[in-house]
């Protein structure tokens, strides 16, 4: 069956030349059903080849004076040869499978992941699977949370639509107490980075932070920066104090922290800095990660968190303003090119330690440097798209005025809010129903007070270790784990992400894309 499909695309590559991406489909159906099978080495060959010969297309298409035989021979090589065949610095090995320089790094590792069960984490263990056919095994680090036990979290996982060592584990919440976040953020992190030190075959160990853990910082380098405390202070806090008391004096401990999310993630990062001297470590930080690119499908989200949360509340028509600096950079990454990047990180990390370097490296992972877009542009891309394909849950049309000032957000509140809230609810007591609505806004508004911080607020990254990998990487890894914001459009990218909200976060089924149009045109 896979012999016959393969035919099929490359027959359909040479036929079809300006048409390659109408194949998607039937290499999307082969990398899963062999995943499924536990076959993968052909997958990336027919993944692989076909993007090579889709920006072999390109190339040759720009160039007016080649023949179309020469075209078409080129295209019959590279659609006919394994990956690999037009690098120096692929690994040939003895059964005739061609191995890129990243897949030979992870080729016979064990890998040991925390914070698998979340958004990124789901998305790591997918890329690994079928990027990195080689991998010995995979070892999640699960526990059991709001009476489900380990064995079912870890079972859901695989039964996802999405179907050496990651410390990808941590509290992505911004109002979390700061007693859970020490112990999430902090001490699992100051744990790990002491079992990793028993660990005597260890080949690397990346912590995954986030580009925000210094935001007080108006310009945020690839470095270290001071804390507050010590992780070991950090700790001993949280045991000899009583949880009451500690919530009380977490305003004064967060300090120039904004919350405890970043204020933790921060000294975590200093937990690395402690305890990973003598260990092959990296941070890799990345920004505000959002849906897929592309991969395992383009706008695959799995949460309502940041941005996404306020897309949609914006499309269902409940979010009318929010405070935001629409002149400020929205520094947002795509999840599957986050993963991209932190899995070369690793690569990089590995060979910076043989050649000798002690310096613990650090990637700011960051799309405002090469690719940046305002909150501006970015509300009014996700405004017409969610037009374009409207969510059929939305009570009331897409309409957003943001504002930067906090008192004219007041008004805004009240008037676009409050007042409507408090009319419908009154109406639905009057008929003997629940009020709800009001209860929605506050809610709302405490997300809006949250986020402020981040919408509001203009930094400055630095992101030379990143750019420096991507160049270190050869043409075939560029092909496998694209992580390069130039080619990013994000146009073309939002319009997926409010397909994939609409598809894996409502769950509403496509073919109800006409009636929702008609409702809100009506």
């Amino acid at each position: 069956i896979l012999e016959e499909k393969w035919d099929k695309i490359s027959h359909g590559l040479l036929k079809h030349a300006n048409k390659s991406d109408e194949l998607e489909p039937d290499i999307t159906h082969i990398k899963h059903k062999m995943i499924s099978k536990g076959d993968i080495t052909m997958v990336n060959g027919v993944q692989d080849s076909v993007t090579l010969v889709k920006n072999k297309l390109k190339d040759d298409v720009c160039d007016n004076n080649l023949p179309q035989e020469a075209m078409k021979n080129n295209v019959t090589k590279i659609a006919k040869s394994p990956l690999g065949e037009f690098n120096g610095n692929s690994v040939m090995h003895s059964k005739g499978s061609y191995i890129t320089p990243i897949q030979e790094f992870y080729k016979g590792t064990n890998i040991f992941i925390t914070g698998g069960t979340g958004f990124l984490g789901k998305l790591l263990i997918e890329k690994l699977l079928y990027s990195c056919p080689h991998i010995n095994m995979i070892y999640m680090l699960v526990r059991n949370k709001k009476g489900q036990s380990v064995e079912s979290r870890a079972q859901e996982i695989f039964q996802d639509q999405l179907f050496d060592l990651f410390n990808v584990a941590a509290t992505v919440r911004f109002d979390e107490k700061l007693e859970i976040a020490i112990q999430t953020n902090i001490q699992g992190t100051r744990d790990l980075m002491i079992l990793c030190r028993d660990c005597r075959n260890i080949k690397v160990v990346i912590h995954v932070s986030t580009a925000y853990s210094h935001c007080y910082q108006n310009e945020i380098k690839e470095e270290f920066y001071d804390v507050p405390m010590t992780s070991d202070k950090a700790v001993k806090v949280v045991e000899a104090l009583d949880g009451k008391i500690l919530n009380n004096i977490t305003p004064l401990l967060l300090g120039k922290w904004p919350n405890t999310y970043t204020y933790t993630k921060a000294i975590a990062e200093d937990a690395v800095r402690t305890y990973g001297k003598s260990l092959p470590v990296g941070i890799f930080r990345p920004s505000i990660v959002v849906s897929t690119k592309k991969e395992p499908t383009a706008g695959w989200i799995d949460n309502l968190y940041g941005p996404t949360g306020a897309l949609v509340a914006v499309g269902i028509g409940m979010i009318r303003t929010l405070i935001l600096n629409k002149n400020a950079v929205a520094d947002l990454v795509p999840s599957d090119m986050t993963v991209n990047a932190l899995i070369s990180s690793a690569w990089d990390v590995y060979n910076r330690k043989r050649c000798g370097e002690e310096d613990i490296p650090i990637y700011n992972y960051v799309s405002s440097k090469e690719n940046p877009i305002k909150w501006d542009e970015y509300i009014k891309m996700n405004s017409k798209h969610c037009w374009n394909v409207p969510f059929c849950r939305s009570v009331w049309t897409v309409f957003f005025i943001p504002c930067r000032l906090p008192i004219i957000f007041k008004f805004y509140t009240f008037f676009l809010h409050t007042f409507p809230a408090f009319i419908i609810d009154a109406v639905l007591y009057s008929i003997g129903q629940k009020p709800r609505l009001l209860k929605t806004y506050e809610k709302l508004q405490k997300f809006s007070s949250m986020v402020s911080y981040f919408t509001t607020r203009q930094w400055k990254f630095s992101n030379s270790n990143i750019q420096q990998l991507w160049k270190k990487l050869s043409p075939e890894d560029r092909l496998i784990y694209d992580f390069d914001f130039n080619n990013l459009q994000w146009d073309d990218y939002f319009r997926d992400t409010i397909i994939g909200v609409r598809t894996y976060i409502l769950k509403e089924d496509p073919k109800t894309v006409p009636q929702a149009k008609r409702r809100i045109y009506r």
